[in-house]
C-alpha cells in the first residue's frame, strides 16, 4: 500500500505514534489504533514501524489513521498526558475537520482502545477481548507482567465517554468475561454493545482472522456502529482457535472423547501447531492411552526441537510432558531451547534448575542401584 501522507506526532525507544492518509480530502473519519500485546518478553523495534494495527484495512476504506505502535508490553503506561495533548493539537491543525472518531485495538490494544476513548474523544470504540484490570486476583494471566509495570492510568468513570458506544468482541468462555463485567459497571447497556464469540480464545482476534470475519466486524461497527450477531458463528469449524478451545473446555468437562475428536480437527487444519499437539497428548493421556500419548510426545519433540522457531512456553509445556514420563534428559533439551528463544523468562530458568535436579536425582539412584546389583 502507497501511503501519500505519513507524519510522526511522536516516538521514543519503546512508543510511536504515527499519522497515515492516503489523502483523500473527502476522508471524514480517523481512527485511533493500537497494536496489541506480543508474546515475547524482548522489545520488539519492528513494532514501531508500519501502518499499526489494522491500519492498511483502515486507510482502504476511508480512514485516516493515527497509530499508537508500543515495542514493550507496557499497557500503554508509557503514554504521557502531553503526547495525547501532541495529539489533539496534530488532529485540530489538520486541515480536515473530522466528523467521527473511532478507536481499535486487541486486548492490550483493547484496553487502550478504551482507556483513551474519553481523552481522544472517541465516537465509536471497537475492543477485542479487552483487558479491564491485569494486576488483579480476580485473574491471574498477567501477572507476572503486571508486576513490573507502574499502571498511572485505570479505566474508571473518568476514562469513559458518556457519548462513545463501546462494542466489546470477547469469548464468555473464559476469564476475559470477567473484565467485561467490570465495563458494565461503568458503561451503560445502551452504549455498551457485547459481541460473544465463544470458544474463541484469547484474544477472540485470531478466531476473527480464521474465520474470516474481521474485515466485516471492524468495517460494520467502525463506519455502521451496527454488528449483525448472527453471523459469528460463521465458518467456526474452519478455525483451529475455536475447535482448541472447544476441546479443551470438553476436556474440563471430562468429555474426553468428543474433546479429542474436536482437537483431531483442529490439528487436521494445522498439524505443525505445538498448543495442538500438546493438548491431544493430555486427551490421549486422560483416555487411558499411555502407548499412543508417549509415542506423539516424541514425535512432536522430534518436531520442535530442531529449527524450527516456536513458543517458547509451549516448549516449556512439552517439558513439563516428559517429566511425567521420567524423561529428564529430553525434559532438559526441551526448556534449554525454551531459555534459546527467551532467555529472559525467570520461569524458564527454575525449571531448568529443577529438571537438573531432577536428572541428576535419577542417574544417582541408577548408579545405587547397579552398586546393589553388583554386590548382590
Amino acid at each position: 500500500m502507497t501511503v501519500l501522507f505519513e507524519k510522526n506526532i511522536f516516538r521514543s525507544d519503546d512508543l510511536a505514534v504515527d499519522f497515515f492518509s492516503l489523502g483523500d480530502s473527502q476522508n471524514k473519519s480517523v481512527a485511533f489504533t493500537f497494536t496489541a500485546f506480543t508474546p515475547s518478553t524482548k522489545p520488539d523495534k519492528n513494532a514501531l514501524a508500519g501502518v499499526g494495527f489494522g491500519g492498511e484495512l483502515l486507510l482502504r476504506n476511508g480512514f485516516d489513521v493515527v497509530a499508537f505502535k508500543s515495542a514493550k508490553n507496557l499497557w500503554y503506561q508509557n503514554l504521557s498526558a502531553e503526547t495525547i495533548k501532541e495529539i489533539e493539537r496534530f488532529i485540530n491543525d489538520s486541515s480536515i475537520i473530522y466528523l467521527n472518531r473511532v478507536s481499535y485495538g486487541s486486548s492490550m490494544g483493547a484496553y487502550a482502545a478504551i482507556q483513551f476513548s474519553r481523552a481522544l474523544k472517541i465516537d465509536i470504540v471497537l475492543a477485542l477481548s479487552p483487558q479491564f484490570e491485569i494486576d488483579q486476583p480476580y485473574d491471574q494471566r498477567w501477572q507476572s507482567l503486571a508486576q513490573q509495570i507502574d499502571f498511572q492510568y485505570r479505566i474508571d468513570s473518568n476514562a469513559i465517554s458518556d457519548t462513545c458506544k463501546y462494542f466489546v468482541a470477547y469469548d464468555p468462555k473464559n476469564e476475559d468475561r470477567l473484565h467485561i463485567q467490570k465495563l458494565s459497571t461503568l458503561i451503560d447497556k445502551h452504549h455498551l454493545i457485547e459481541i460473544r464469540t465463544p470458544y474463541s480464545g484469547h484474544p477472540s482476534t485470531t478466531y476473527l482472522f480464521e474465520t474470516g470475519l474481521i474485515q466485516n466486524i471492524a468495517l460494520s461497527v467502525l463506519q455502521h456502529a451496527t454488528f449483525d450477531h448472527s453471523s459469528i458463528r460463521t465458518n467456526r469449524k474452519h478455525s483451529k482457535t475455536y475447535l482448541h478451545e472447544l476441546s479443551k473446555w470438553l476436556t474440563l468437562k471430562n468429555k474426553n472423547k468428543s474433546a479429542l475428536i474436536a482437537i483431531n480437527r483442529a490439528i487436521r487444519i494445522d498439524s505443525t501447531a505445538l498448543a495442538l499437539l500438546i493438548h491431544k497428548i493430555v486427551i490421549l493421556e486422560k483416555l487411558c492411552d499411555p502407548v499412543a500419548a508417549r509415542t506423539l510426545a516424541y514425535e512432536t519433540c522430534k518436531q520442535f526441537t530442531g529449527g524450527t522457531i516456536v513458543d517458547a512456553h509451549l516448549l516449556a509445556s512439552l517439558s513439563d510432558v516428559l517429566i511425567s514420563y521420567q524423561d529428564f534428559s529430553g525434559a532438559l533439551i526441551l526448556i534449554e531451547k525454551a531459555i534459546e528463544i527467551d532467555e529472559t523468562v525467570m520461569e524458564f530458568h527454575l525449571h531448568r534448575q529443577s529438571v537438573q535436579k531432577l536428572l541428576k536425582k535419577s542417574k544417582l539412584q541408577g548408579l545405587l542401584k547397579k552398586l546393589k546389583f553388583s554386590a548382590q
